[in-house]
């Protein structure tokens, strides 16, 4: 019966498995080997202030002219901080984009603008019920 020598150094595993989580981590894809994920949140961290003071007073001059019930604003905390938390969508979309390599400034911009449009529209239809005119 032969010695198995236990001074070898090699992983088997990572030579051998294809699919181990190690080697699929080490993977990058060709279009893109740089993506740092932290520039893509350091970037949409800085456009979150400015969401919030685009929302913030939208959502003020919505409950001013709502004839919507009174209770209403006891719900708007909540739905900001649901918004806020779906903001995370736009890096979430950025990084994949990034990933694949179709990274363009314009991306970052139509993002930002359409997740913008979207809660503003989404804060109307859930503040304004019955339009004032």
């Amino acid at each position: 019966m032969d010695a198995i020598d236990l001074s070898r150094k090699e992983n088997v595993m990572s030579t051998a498995d294809p699919y181990s989580v190690k080697r699929i981590l080490e993977v990058s894809p060709p279009q893109s080997p740089d993506l740092d994920f932290g520039t893509i949140l350091r970037r949409w961290e800085r456009l979150r202030i400015v969401y919030n003071l685009m929302l913030i007073p939208w959502v003020i001059f919505l409950l001013c002219v709502s004839t919507g019930p009174p209770g209403i604003i006891i719900v708007v905390p909540f739905a900001g901080i649901l918004a806020n938390g779906l903001y995370l969508l736009g890096p979430a979309v950025e990084a994949y984009m990034t990933w694949f390599g179709f990274w363009h400034v314009s991306m970052t911009i139509g993002l930002f603008v359409a997740a913008l449009a979207f809660t503003a529209a989404a804060a109307a239809v859930a503040i304004l019920p019955y339009p004032p005119f």
